[in-house]
Formats: structure tokens, C-alpha cells, sequence
């Protein structure tokens, strides 16, 4: 008797299930991260918009300046957005923005700022920042992968006058989507979201604002 192709699939073990569906999930991981050659260096438009939303509620008290956005990571990493991987792992391949990450940072974070009311006469403040780290992780299902972008960066704002950091916070951006297949402009995409991410995790912030608005015992 001639064996269906359907049945033959339904009296497949657990076992063969499982590693049939191990092979898919490395193959998804291994298209994602290898498009093009996986030694190649990808680049991939980070696109910050400025689509932060959150305007002080008063005119400034004390107007901002942005000054400095250093990058943590070594100088070789300062461009990269993601590694590319092989079934070996991490490879010298990478996705990498066009521009320094940190300053494509720099430009969005003082746009949002500018649009968002924080640039202000005469100035008090002057914000900087250290961008720690930029992620990009895959997690595997059966058909597809959701993939995460993170950016980390440190915030620190300081007197004009005497120099001093009144204040300095940590926040990290996040970003998600699922794919079958990926691509330079997914990455960038993604990537681009959690950087907006990141800014509008600042400007929201209550104790970053109170210097801007309202009572603050720092003044």
C-alpha cells in the first residue's frame, strides 16, 4: 500500500520533530544574520525621524544645549548596528550605519529636543551622553524570528556656569520585530526605533524635566 506524504509526516517521532524543527530555527537564524556575504560589512541607513512627542508644558525656566555623545564601544564597533553570524557564530561581518552611531544619536536627540521646546535663552544646561552599547539579538521560532535592537546610553546634565552634573540617569531603547528572512533595511529599522526609543525614554523622564518645569530642589 502506498504511504501518503501526509501520513508519513504525521507518524513522524518527537525526536524527528524536534530536530527538524532545530534545523529550521538555525536556518532562519543563520538567513538573518548572514544576507550577502556574512564577512562583509552591510551598510544600513539609521533613520532617526524624530517622532518623540513630549513637549514642556511651560516655556523652559532654563534653557538646554546638547553637547558631546561619546561611544563606550571600541572604534572599530562605532559604525556597527549588528554582527553578522555563520553556523560558527559571530563573523567580522556586521551591519554598520553610514555615520558614527553616536553622532546620528546626537542629531536625532537634538532634534527631538529642539521640536519638544528644551532649546531655550539663556542656556543653564548642557546635556551629554555616553552610548554604552547596541544590540541586536534573534530569537528563533519554527517559522520565523523575532528580532531586538537595544541601545544603551548614559545621560549626564551639567551647570554651565560651575560645571557641575546636576544630573545623570541610564536608559536603555528597545525595539522589536518578526521576520523570515533578513535584511539590511530591517535591521536599520529596527535599530532606528529603539534609538527613538531611547530619546523618548529621556525627554519623558520626571526628574530630567523638573529642570525644565516645575520644582526642582536642584535650583
Amino acid at each position: 500500500m502506498q504511504v501518503r506524504k501526509s501520513d508519513s509526516i504525521r507518524n513522524l517521532g518527537k525526536d524527528e520533530w524536534l530536530l527538524a524543527s532545530k534545523l529550521g530555527c538555525s536556518l532562519i537564524l543563520v538567513c538573518f544574520f548572514a544576507t550577502g556575504c556574512a564577512f562583509t560589512r552591510t551598510e544600513t541607513k539609521l533613520n532617526l525621524t524624530g517622532t518623540v512627542n513630549a513637549p514642556l508644558k511651560s516655556n523652559p525656566k532654563a534653557g538646554l544645549e546638547v553637547g558631546e555623545i561619546t561611544d563606550a564601544r571600541s572604534d572599530s564597533e562605532k559604525f556597527v548596528l549588528a554582527h553578522k553570524q555563520n553556523d560558527y557564530g559571530k563573523t567580522t561581518g556586521a551591519y554598520v550605519a553610514k555615520e558614527p552611531v553616536a553622532d546620528i544619536l546626537r542629531n536625532g536627540l537634538s532634534a527631538a529636543l529642539d521640536r519638544n521646546g528644551f532649546f531655550a535663552k539663556p542656556v543653564g544646561y548642557r546635556l551629554t551622553g555616553n552610548l554604552e552599547s547596541v544590540e541586536f539579538t534573534a530569537l528563533t521560532g519554527v517559522l520565523k524570528s523575532t528580532v531586538e535592537s537595544k541601545f544603551t546610553a548614559r545621560f549626564e546634565l551639567i551647570e554651565t556656569k560651575s560645571g557641575r552634573v546636576a544630573w545623570h540617569d541610564t536608559f536603555s531603547g528597545r525595539a522589536k520585530d518578526e521576520t523570515a528572512w533578513g535584511t539590511s533595511a530591517l535591521v536599520g529599522e529596527v535599530s532606528s526605533k529603539a534609538a527613538e526609543d531611547l530619546i523618548s525614554k529621556l525627554l519623558v523622564d520626571r526628574s530630567f524635566r523638573e529642570f525644565f518645569e516645575g520644582s526642582t530642589n536642584s535650583q
